[in-house]
């Protein structure tokens, strides 16, 4: 199709590099650019796999999905969590999951574009529990109206031990490419979702 056509990879060789150590990769990305046209990675050759939430709406949930699997991504049901996610990883295949989130009382609470906000620690709690590199990467729209993937350098800390103060540490790492995105193509970042929502308590009134 003239999407895949079109469509070009900037950061490939940081996928390549994941994948030679044989434990896959989370494509750490966010609601932003045409975040769904990932769905062709698989036809690039990037085995991908994408965690997403079962919409309400039966008919349009089938209707998203057979979109999505086309070109041969695997939909994981939100619900049935790391049973999916791991099983994909040890195939040495990409996971893709959205890391801008409200995680509400559920979440880690930090700074985020200069207030706090909860972070789900999804992300940060597999890549340590099961030594995963994550891959932040985006589906940039271009000014004539290709997409560009952009993959960015892995962040992979094994060193690192499991526990809610290190998962902050790669959360904060994540939040520091989301942010020089958004702040490069601030009309690119979709997020009606209240981001900030979920952390009022940590507003001081004066």
């Amino acid at each position: 199709s003239k999407l895949i056509s079109e469509s070009e990879i900037k950061g490939l060789e940081n996928w390549h590099k994941a994948r030679e150590m044989g434990r896959g990769a989370i494509l750490a990305t966010a609601h932003f650019g045409a975040w769904e046209t990932a769905r062709i990675l698989p036809a690039k050759g990037i085995p991908l796999s994408v965690v997403a939430k079962r919409q309400r709406n039966v008919l349009f949930d089938s209707y998203t999905n057979r979109i999505r699997t086309k070109h041969g991504l695997h939909v994981l049901d939100m619900k049935r969590g790391l049973r999916d996610i791991i099983q994909h990883l040890n195939r040495n295949e990409m996971v893709a999951i959205l890391a801008d989130q409200n995680a509400g009382k559920h979440g880690l609470i930090f700074d985020f574009m200069g207030y706090p906000a909860s972070h789900w620690i999804g992300v940060a709690k597999i890549s340590l529990r099961y030594k995963v590199p994550i891959i932040p990467g985006f589906a940039l729209r271009s000014a004539d109206n290709r997409i560009i993937f952009c993959f960015e350098p892995m962040i992979y800390h094994p060193e690192l031990e499991d526990s809610d103060e290190n998962y902050e540490l790669i959360l904060k790492e994540l939040d520091r490419i989301l942010i020089k995105y958004i702040e490069d193509y601030p009309d690119q970042w979709f997020w009606v979702h209240k981001r900030w929502k979920g952390a009022y308590d940590m507003f001081s009134v004066t």
